[in-house]
């Protein structure tokens, strides 16, 4: 299978939306946690915990590809906010 093949196959468009989806999701339950929780002690969850604790709930709750792509886009959203923190997507942004 050739690159444009990959691109029109509707599986992989959907695997990738999937992941795409699954990246935003952290950013939603972060913010519908400080805005709406009455617990305060949850406001200071960091970043990388919204997307560590959806890789884990997906081991629980989904199966086969849809688990993995879950995880996958969790897993860059954590690396995402990694990056921020450390410093490194500023330096990298900076360079260019």
């Amino acid at each position: 299978m050739d690159a444009f093949e990959t691109l029109a196959d509707p599986d992989f468009a959907k695997r990738v939306g999937t992941v795409f989806g699954a990246f935003f999701a952290p950013t939603i339950a972060s913010g519908l946690v400080n805005d709406y929780s009455p617990v305060e002690m949850l406001k200071e969850i960091p970043q990388e915990g919204y997307g560590v604790a959806e890789i884990v709930a997906a081991q629980y709750a989904l199966s086969g590809d849809l688990r993995t792509d879950v995880q996958m886009g969790g897993g860059l959203y954590t690396a995402d906010k990694l990056a921020e923190r450390a410093g490194v997507k500023s330096t990298i942004q900076g360079a260019l």
